[in-house]
């Protein structure tokens, strides 16, 4: 409905996805797909747990991703909002495949998807022939101290995304916010619209800043 002109109606989904555009279609394909996963109940209650840790981390960083390169780059909202959604591939990956090792308890898991997601999460869109600046993004997007050459990138906008979610407050130290221009408080203007992006990809949680606060 946001999308949709006074004066005409859409009928078809060609039309629709022309006026959303391929990146948003794919950005809620995306989300729709994560939900689905977690309604299966095959997995161990570490599984479980990572699952809904995924989640939430998903919409908070991808609601923030798109946020920052609207209002701090000209780099494509979509695009930052795909980014921000795609991050924790790696780390469903591994959860997926936790189903042949049940053993695992939540600190095993958890240790094995900090150590491999983003090289994980990488190949795969790599697989998927997805723009390579989004691959670059989620490879490097542990990389918090590391000063990415050439302009504001996807990469940048991630780090700094995901810093801003847990709540960092020391913003000069890290590369990627003083790279995208963020300064402390400047968030804070923009909360309504963060929380509206995390809402319509589906989300009634808190977000992870919020659930550390708690």
């Amino acid at each position: 409905a946001e999308f949709r002109r006074a004066d005409q109606n859409i009928t078809d989904l060609r039309k629709a996805v022309s006026r959303m555009g391929f990146n948003m279609v794919r950005s809620v394909a995306v989300a729709f797909a994560m939900r689905q996963l977690r309604s299966k109940d095959a997995y161990s209650p570490a599984a479980k747990a990572e699952l809904e840790r995924a989640w939430a981390d998903s919409l908070d960083t991808s609601a923030l991703c798109f946020v920052i390169a609207r209002r701090f780059t000209r780099l494509s909202p979509d695009q930052g909002l795909l980014t921000g959604l795609l991050h924790v591939l790696g780390g469903l990956y591994i959860i997926m495949r936790s189903k042949d090792a049940p053993e695992l308890g939540e600190a095993e898991m958890r240790a094995v998807i900090d150590g491999w997601h983003a090289q994980i999460g990488k190949a795969i869109l790599e697989t998927w022939g997805l723009p390579e600046p989004l691959q670059n993004a989620v490879e490097h997007q542990d990389e918090y101290e590391t000063e990415f050459e050439g302009e504001v990138s996807l990469a940048d906008v991630l780090v700094a995304a995901k810093l801003v979610s847990r709540g960092e407050q020391d913003l000069a130290r890290y590369p990627a916010l003083r790279r995208v221009g963020i300064a402390p408080g400047d968030m804070d203007a923009h909360a309504d619209e963060v929380r509206s992006v995390r809402s319509s990809l589906g989300s009634t949680a808190v977000t992870v800043a919020e659930r550390g606060a708690r």
